[in-house]
């Protein structure tokens, strides 16, 4: 009725499940069983969240979570879905005043967990990380996944010690219409703009949904770390009868941003949280040594296939490729240049002459000392006739990622439910380092500046150690795996009790 109530009568014995949704308000799926004899079965009040009132608390915010402090410690990266539309007061709260990337719960950062897009998983194979920001600012498109928090079952994966979150991105599920969005932080970025369109099913069987994002900042609240990020979306969806349906789905993000330094504590106590040392002027400028540019968009086409009332068959086939670069200072025979380098810190020196010099400097906020000092660089290179001894680098992943699954389910009965999940992914990285500035110089050696017995090459099948920009150095190596996982399970209730039994076999 008008106020809400409702109630079903004379339900026979079995397992139910009752959708509840409403435009601007989460859907919200509840599951009941109904007993022999029972007469009455009481939901209670049914309580549907605001997704306007709630988006910026409760969206999925793990979408924005490509500020990593240091990138060569990625382990760092939390469960994944810490801070999604969950109900669940901890995790929200955690979630939302912590930060998802500095809190991990019970200690499981994303490699205990899975993050899957229309069945296929995210996750890295060269080191099991996700990476968010493969999709970074398209909040709207990928809001409200279903999860199974910890060790919750999941039918679309065999699962972890941590969350499953699974996300069906199909266009005509969206909310038609037009959606305009801007936000302004203090965090990572500034602004935040994007734009969705959703066509809705129209009488031919299309739906299309597209949006565009961008997150920028000239610098965000640490110094030095700048950040401009754009995001697009477009999804295709064609119902071809009543028991078939195609969806095609792009992501792409390409990305630009400055990184933070991990710091000591001597170190806060003299510069504060916000010190970064990664940056340092150069023509009144402020330049930054870590830079990681990235744009690794994803390609998807679906197909559900309703093959009778109780079988169902989804199919993904998913191709991803691209390149993610970390920028960072690299020398030949000389002293670290880091400010933070424990040779150039004032601890290092107490009891000698120079320690109250190099304190003052530090304290005073001397930006030769405290900070990146490019101009010494320039200096450095000019005096080896050629030779670079300090120069930028960029570590450079190359990845090329197809990935095959199927889920399949069929339900014996209203209390039997057989699934069966299947996946091939095949995998390549080429990883490498290559010269991206040579700061005044016309080339760098390749060769490792700790051997003394030996060419020192890393390659002794090199003839020429001199590289120019654009050179591959130090590393050139090719990542490959294949990896096949099937996952069977069976669903069933039993009394009071509902089971769930799985396997994986890769």
């Amino acid at each position: 009725d008008k106020i809400g109530y409702f109630q079903f009568v004379d339900l026979k014995p079995g397992n139910y499940q009752i959708v509840v949704f409403k435009n601007n308000y989460e859907t919200k799926t509840i599951d009941f069983s109904v007993q022999e004899g029972e007469k009455r079965k009481d939901l209670g009040v049914i309580v549907l969240n605001s997704v306007l009132y709630n988006s910026a608390e409760q969206g999925f915010t793990l979408l924005d979570s490509d500020s990593d402090n240091d990138d060569d410690n990625s382990s760092l990266q939390t469960t994944v879905g810490l801070l999604q539309s969950s109900q669940d007061i901890f995790n929200r709260i955690a979630g939302y005043d912590l930060g998802f990337y500095w809190f991990r719960p019970r200690g499981l950062d994303s490699r205990s967990g899975k993050m899957m897009f229309n069945g296929v998983s995210m996750s890295k194979q060269n080191n099991g990380n996700i990476d968010f920001s493969s999709w970074g600012g398209l909040n709207e498109i990928t809001r409200y996944p279903e999860v199974a928090a910890n060790h919750s079952p999941s039918e679309y994966a065999f699962g972890g010690v941590s969350s499953v979150i699974y996300k069906n991105t199909k266009a005509s599920e969206y909310r038609k219409g037009s959606q305009l969005t801007y936000s302004i932080t203090n965090r990572n970025y500034r602004h935040r703009l994007s734009y969705r369109y959703t066509s809705g099913m129209n009488k031919n069987g299309w739906a299309f949904t597209g949006m565009v994002s961008r997150r920028w900042a000239k610098e965000g609240v640490q110094e030095g770390t700048f950040y401009d990020s754009y995001a697009a979306y477009l999804g295709v969806e064609k119902k071809i009868n009543d028991k078939h349906t195609l969806t095609l789905n792009m992501v792409g993000n390409p990305y630009r941003r400055a990184t933070s330094s991990p710091n000591t504590q001597e170190v806060y106590d003299y510069k504060g949280i916000y010190y970064n040392s990664y940056w340092g002027w150069q023509d009144g400028e402020k330049r930054s040594e870590r830079v990681k540019r990235g744009f690794q968009p994803i390609f998807q086409l679906t197909d559900y296939w309703k093959i009778n009332k109780k079988t169902e068959l989804w199919t993904t086939l998913s191709y991803q490729f691209g390149k993610v670069k970390s920028s960072r200072l690299d020398w030949h025979k000389a002293q670290n240049p880091s400010p933070t380098y424990f040779k150039n810190l004032p601890s290092y020196y107490i009891g000698k002459a120079e320690y109250d010099n190099i304190l003052q400097n530090w304290i005073n906020d001397n930006p030769s000392v405290s900070q990146i000092d490019w101009n010494r660089f320039y200096h450095a290179n000019l005096s080896y006739e050629g030779r670079s001894i300090f120069y930028l680098v960029d570590d450079v992943n190359d990845d090329k990622i197809w990935n095959l699954s199927t889920h399949f389910t069929h339900n014996f009965n209203d209390k039997t439910r057989f699934i069966l999940n299947v996946s091939y992914q095949n995998y390549k990285s080429d990883q490498y380092r290559e010269i991206k500035d040579l700061l005044g110089g016309q080339y760098a050696l390749n060769q490792d500046p700790y051997k003394r017995n030996g060419s020192g090459k890393y390659n002794e099948y090199e003839t020429d150690t001199h590289k120019g920009v654009g050179d591959k150095i130090s590393y050139d190596y090719t990542f490959g795996r294949q990896e096949v996982k099937v996952n069977p399970a069976l669903k069933f209730s039993t009394g009071k009790f509902d089971v769930l039994v799985a396997g994986q076999f890769s």
